[in-house]
């Protein structure tokens, strides 16, 4: 049965305080005007339908929340899931 194990690999998985508080800065400082930009860009080019406001709703909601790819892992930890149950997650 295969395992992943994320500090398996070579060198060190310790991140420093700077590269936390940069990825931390860009993902919930940066991004979200960035992409809330985009959206307006592509309203005003015409790109999206006229009277979806539901769909405009969706993309704006989608650069302004935080990501959470990993939150419907049910009390495991991830590195005791297999590659098959990972995957299902995904």
């Amino acid at each position: 049965m295969n395992h992943f194990v994320l500090a398996a690999g070579p060198g060190s998985s310790k991140l420093g305080f700077r590269t936390t508080a940069a990825i931390i800065f860009a993902r919930l400082l940066l991004v979200p005007p960035v992409g809330i930009g985009i959206v307006i860009l592509a309203d005003k080019l015409g790109f999206l339908p006229p009277d979806d406001k539901m769909f405009r709703f969706v993309l704006f909601l989608q650069h302004s929340m935080p990501t959470s790819i990993l939150a419907g892992i049910p009390h495991k930890s991830p590195l005791t899931l297999s590659g098959r149950d990972f995957s299902k997650i995904l």
